[in-house]
């Protein structure tokens, strides 16, 4: 049989358009027999259905994959910008909001702090304040001590203390705050003061004081506070008081009676000459000071 009949007849058997009895007819033994163990190769050979849906879903997911790795990236981009900003914003409130700066005075000493908006303060001696960082954005000082204050006009001028706080827009005034002693002379325009017992408004020559839980009314007319240049000056001060501001000036431990303490004076010290100034205090109120192992004793 030619070669073409013999593939023609295997193709219409494996087709199974002749039966393997009609094969034999036309053909040897040993090609019936190869024939045979051909079909049974083909029928075991298994061409699965096409899965439509799940090659669907592995397109659907494929897609996803390449669309979410880019936005995944402009997410992250995003994240690190966003906390980024917050903490530009930390910063920015940080230093807007937070004391973070100091000025600060020894024993004796005096110290001028000027700001970039055109306040000053002068720093008496044993005091000191804090402020923010961006200072032209937020006017707020905390003091303690003694303070004399020029403030530019502008924005809301605050100066906290432990005892009250201070008020202004533009103004010239001096702000003492130690302990159990809060005092308050304005020498221009006005400032509000405010504590936990009162709230007042403190003209031009009128100065407040809250001492021993009492509030304490005066007229001045000095135009800056002495002691800027140079000589503390007190009106009706109570000598403990006194004291306390000699001993900030030159780093000398003063002992008293307690009597003594509470009786008031009215006059000034030099900052010049410790003897000098305990002279100007002591003769005033008929009292003595000798000096005795780096102390000064105050008598009657």
């Amino acid at each position: 049989m030619k070669l073409e009949n013999k593939n023609t007849f295997l193709a219409s058997w494996i087709a199974g358009q002749i039966s393997e009895e009609a094969l034999k007819k036309h053909l040897q033994e040993s090609e019936v027999a190869a024939y045979v163990e051909l079909k049974d190769a083909i029928h075991h050979l298994e061409i699965a259905d096409p899965d439509m849906t799940r090659n669907f879903n592995d397109i659907k997911r494929k897609i996803a994959i390449s669309q979410t790795r880019p936005r995944q990236k402009v997410l992250r981009l995003y994240q690190i910008a966003a906390v980024a900003a917050i903490i530009l914003i930390f910063i920015g409130l940080f230093q807007v909001f937070v004391h973070s700066k100091n000025n600060s005075t020894g024993f004796g000493e005096l110290a001028l702090v000027n700001f970039s908006e055109g306040s000053k303060i002068t720093l008496n001696s044993k005091s000191q304040i804090s402020y923010p960082t961006l200072f032209s954005y937020n006017r707020s000082i905390k003091l303690t001590g003694e303070a004399f204050f020029e403030v530019e006009k502008g924005s809301t001028f605050t100066v906290d203390t432990d005892y009250g706080c201070v008020t202004v827009l533009g103004t010239k005034f001096n702000v003492i705050a130690r302990p159990d002693y809060f005092e308050v002379i304005c020498f221009e325009g006005k400032v509000e003061v405010k504590t936990d017992t009162n709230h007042t408004i403190v003209s031009r020559g009128n100065a407040i004081r809250f001492y021993n839980k009492r509030f304490e009314t005066w007229q001045q007319t000095a135009k800056m506070p002495q002691w800027t240049s140079g000589e503390s000056t007190f009106k009706n001060a109570p000598l403990q008081f006194v004291f306390d501001q000699l001993e900030n000036h030159y780093n000398q431990k003063i002992l008293y009676p307690d009597a003594i303490g509470k009786t008031r004076f009215t006059g000034s010290f030099t900052h010049k000459s410790l003897t000098t100034a305990l002279k100007s205090v002591c003769i005033p109120m008929k009292v003595t000071f000798i000096k005795q192992d780096e102390k000064i004793i105050i008598s009657e």
